[in-house]
């Protein structure tokens, strides 16, 4: 369809004399091309080899003098974004007592972007991808962090404003009781091995289909029947490192409230 010639319409004429107005030629953005910049991508993390990490007295994390900051690389696609870590707070204390710290990677990347590997089901495949992360509300309370306190007036706008770089230059000191085992490059993918249906039928076979947890009987239920990785890491299939528990037990395990969402 042709457009009419607007400025040959008398009705829009009359009005444009009656506000006196004039036409004003259509400018068109000019794009300089020698100052055209693309926009930045992710800077990759600073590979820290399998530190030792340092819990100073005040609770932040240290490696060889320098402040890091750890957290969970692989997640699933029905999960939410992780948290980084900066201190040695509730959460992460309860992790490691859980046996569950290798699930962490270490970085001291100050931008707040960082690399997950995204799982889509039990053998749907992994995708990576880069994601802004936000840092942990329990670490900000352990380190008082600019007076945070999640009950004070202005709490949520220090979660919000939080920056690493802010945070790496107010922390200046020398630096451990715990040694995560990966940083984000060497961590192995924490996904179900491709013999896991094997592995776990015949687990679940051995102890006679019951829980060893509540010793409920799944033999007609076979589905309600659960292998568990204690650590959380799906590709360790140490037998030290698996329990067989019914679904009901499976679901109380520290990381798995998703199964008490989606039953």
């Amino acid at each position: 369809m042709k457009l009419p010639n607007f400025r040959e319409h008398a009705g829009l004429n009359r009005l444009h004399r009656a506000m006196d107005a004039k036409y004003e030629p259509r400018k068109r953005p000019s794009i300089k091309w020698d100052n055209w910049k693309p926009m930045p991508k992710p800077r990759g993390d600073k590979v820290v080899p399998l530190p030792d990490i340092v819990f100073k007295p005040d609770g932040t994390l240290r490696h060889e003098g320098e402040h890091v900051l750890i957290y969970i690389r692989d997640i699933d696609t029905f999960g939410s974004n992780p948290k980084f870590h900066i201190a040695h707070c509730s959460t992460l204390r309860k992790m490691i007592k859980n046996d569950r710290g290798n699930r962490y990677v270490v970085s001291n990347r100050t931008d707040g972007i960082f690399q997950v590997n995204v799982r889509n089901g039990w053998g749907g495949g992994v995708k990576t991808d880069h994601r802004k992360l936000q840092v942990c509300k329990n670490c900000l309370a352990k380190l008082r962090y600019k007076g945070y306190n999640q009950h004070g007036q202005d709490w949520n706008k220090i979660y919000r404003n939080f920056r690493l770089d802010e945070f790496f230059e107010m922390y200046q000191e020398t630096p451990t009781t715990w040694r995560p085992r990966h940083n984000n490059e060497t961590a192995p993918l924490n996904a179900y091995t491709p013999n896991w249906s094997e592995i776990s039928y015949k687990l679940r076979s051995d102890v006679g289909w019951r829980c060893q947890q509540c010793g409920y009987n799944c033999q007609n239920q076979k589905d309600n029947l659960h292998v568990h990785h204690i650590d959380g890491n799906k590709a360790n299939n140490d037998p030290s490192n698996l329990k067989v528990l019914c679904r009901w037990c499976h679901r109380k395990q520290p990381g798995h409230g998703h199964m008490a969402r989606n039953p």
